[in-house]
């Protein structure tokens, strides 16, 4: 357990009920999962984070992490299995994610990091992370203590904030915002109006659930694993049938689906919202079927449900060339990380050259590179 915290019984929706071993939902995740509350004023209110502790142990299991609970799989790991097809870069990789591993990357604790690609953090939450950040670290020095998903775009002054405590930006990848809070000004992207064309003219039905069987999360479940695991790859999130009943049947998300006449699901996303923004934690859609374009219709209707609730999409990484054709605009996304006590200083002088080679570092810079 976390130690010099408080664990708060007024918790949302998402994590009533998971604590401990995140393997229940996520198979690699190599990690568990606890809630602290932090006081946000002197009467005491106070919004609820979560830390996710690492305890890498893949050399004992056998099963491979994720980049969602751990900054050497992203980093590192995932990396060199996007270069594949350069062997050299592929070993220098390696060697670096081991080195980094010698450092103790995965004594890691991820505060307000729920177990999805992007955490979308309330203000309340991000005014909290500072000095809860700041307390973590001074109770864990054998541990880094980071946080994913910061924007310069949106957490400026939390930025900052870390930055005054010793914490270090890392530039993390490139995501794709959509900003649909108001309507679109002018002619729509070709691409995006031909995707939905293909969605209107397709009879697929659009469905939007707040709850779901557990005979559907089953089939869901595996039509993500078709896209994310099998077809690129083994270090995202490899979610459980009960991930996806719970985070439904909960009302943390809604579930977005196309069916065919038969009423067969062929494809479907996640919806998490939080304020005014949009994400999809999971997607997927049946590789089997013989529909054509299903990624495209898929999209068209979180285009359209967006757009409906006046939000704004943070679209996540990847498939930066299609999400830009569409209308994506591209922003570079930060980890904020600071690391523990060694001799002489050693690990931050690291990070803060790692920090100050990429600090002129642009979103550009890593499309050019296919991002």
């Amino acid at each position: 357990m976390l130690q010099g915290t408080m664990v708060s019984e007024k918790i949302g929706p998402l994590h009533e009920w998971l604590k401990g071993d995140l393997s229940p939902w996520v198979q690699n995740a190599n990690a568990h999962l606890e809630w602290v509350s932090q006081p946000l004023s002197p009467e005491g209110a106070g919004t609820v984070l979560i830390a996710l502790t690492h305890h890498q142990n893949t050399h004992k299991t056998g099963v491979l992490g994720t980049y969602i609970t751990s900054l050497k799989c992203g980093w590192f790991d995932y990396l060199a299995q996007e270069v594949h097809e350069r062997a050299g870069l592929v070993w220098l990789i390696k060697r670096l994610g081991a080195l980094a591993k010698s450092l103790g990357l995965e004594d890691l604790i991820l505060i307000g990091n729920l177990p999805v690609s992007t955490n979308l953090l309330s203000p309340e939450c991000l005014s909290a992370i500072p000095q809860l950040a700041g307390q973590l670290r001074d109770s864990h020095p054998k541990h880094f203590v980071a946080v994913r998903n910061l924007l310069p775009s949106q957490h400026a002054s939390t930025l900052e904030a870390l930055k005054a405590i010793g914490f270090f930006a890392i530039p993390q990848r490139v995501v794709y915002h959509f900003d649909l809070r108001t309507p679109i000004s002018g002619k729509k992207p070709s691409h995006l109006q031909r995707d939905l064309a293909l969605l209107k003219n397709s009879g697929l039905r659009t469905q939007v659930h707040e709850s779901i069987t557990r005979e559907t999360a089953s089939l869901i479940c595996s039509q993500y694993k078709q896209i994310y695991i099998d077809k690129h790859s083994a270090f995202n999130a490899n979610y459980t049938p009960e991930f996806f009943f719970n985070v439904i049947q909960s009302g943390a998300c809604r579930c977005i689906t196309l069916s065919d006449s038969q009423n067969n699901v062929v494809a479907f996303a996640l919806l998490y919202p939080c304020g005014q923004t949009l994400s999809v934690p999971a997607l997927g859609y049946d590789t089997q079927s013989s529909w054509v374009g299903l990624y495209r219709m898929l999209f068209a209707s979180i285009w359209l449900y967006t757009q409906n609730a006046c939000m704004t999409l943070n679209y996540s990484s990847g498939a930066g060339d299609f999400k830009r054709k569409r209308g994506g605009s591209p922003e570079l996304e930060y980890t904020l990380i600071a690391p523990p006590a060694s001799p002489l200083n050693y690990k931050s002088h690291l990070l803060r050259t790692l920090q100050n080679k990429a600090s002129q570092l642009t979103a550009q810079d890593l499309i050019q590179h296919g991002a």
